[in-house]
């Protein structure tokens, strides 16, 4: 067994940042059994075989050292590479997360076309994650809107864009469709909780238990010619939060909004107590 030689060692004297640059090397013909032929480009990246294709992430001078090398011995060679910089900035053309709206736990795809060279790149998902893939999946924990941020840079500058993501809450289907739930309605001038509207705000209320944590927004009205109108719907809103909360429902989940409604002229008295109402319902946005 001969050891091997390097007859010959070839590849661009310079390349810009993040081109593909061919190196080829020859080596004795006598050597080629068993032998290992290793490069190291001098940026901490290796490969094998006779032929390699590298590409530079970022400027500056770079020794490739090629080594074959067999139970006999061993030989290299080096060559010089002088990597130039970018002349641009990358440009993030567009961002996306698919899909859009999210359930928690529910896996999200992270994607993005840029354009240039890209020596740096950091994606942060706004839940404290960061990763610096091209591309990623990530799954969050919690609801809420994420402001997802892409960062990428070189040598001659920088971009950032972001794209906002909506996490719902991992809850029954049922509490994705358009429920029926029960309105209550009161008194003339009164904001007090009959019997039977007390019935019809339990069963709104183990509704309500099922779809946590969705926000449930109370609507209060009062009509305008009742004493202290805006006054009474608030008070009939209060009304209808406070017995949920006595229901066990989270108060952060009660959104009230409290209304004066005009009454039309020659209004019966059924009609207008239709005005008198509270009404529920789930945000699904």
């Amino acid at each position: 067994m001969q050891p091997p030689r390097v007859l010959a060692l070839s590849g661009p004297g310079e390349v810009p940042v993040d081109t593909a640059a061919v190196f080829v090397a020859q080596i004795n013909e006598q050597a080629t059994e068993h032998v290992r032929l290793d490069w190291d480009f001098g940026d901490g990246t290796t490969d094998v075989g006779l032929r390699a294709v590298h590409r530079f992430a970022r400027s500056g001078t770079f020794t490739v050292r090629f080594t074959a090398a067999n139970e006999a011995g061993s030989a290299t060679r080096t060559h010089l590479v002088r990597v130039q910089p970018p002349t641009a900035s990358p440009q993030i053309a567009t961002i996306q997360a698919v899909p859009n709206p999210v359930v928690v736990g529910q896996p999200v795809t992270y994607q993005a076309d840029v354009r240039g060279v890209v020596a740096e790149r950091l994606w942060s998902y706004g839940d404290g994650t960061e990763v610096s893939d091209a591309s990623g999946e990530h799954r969050y924990t919690a609801p809420g809107t994420y402001a997802v941020r892409l960062y990428v840079a070189n040598e001659a500058g920088s971009d950032t864009r972001t794209v906002s993501l909506t996490v719902r809450p991992d809850v029954p289907a049922l509490c994705r469709a358009d429920l029926e739930t029960n309105p209550v309605f009161f008194a003339h001038g009164t904001s007090h909780l009959s019997d039977s509207a007390r019935e019809a705000l339990r069963a709104n209320a183990e509704l309500f238990a099922t779809c946590a944590p969705l926000p449930i927004r109370i609507e209060a009205y009062a009509r305008s010619s009742e004493p202290r109108a805006a006054t009474l719907a608030h008070d009939r809103g209060r009304a209808v939060a406070m017995f949920y909360q006595q229901q066990r429902i989270d108060p952060e989940r009660l959104l009230v909004d409290a209304r004066t409604v005009p009454a039309p002229a020659g209004k019966t008295r059924k009609g207008g107590l239709s005005l008198q109402r509270v009404t529920s319902h789930l945000v699904n946005e």
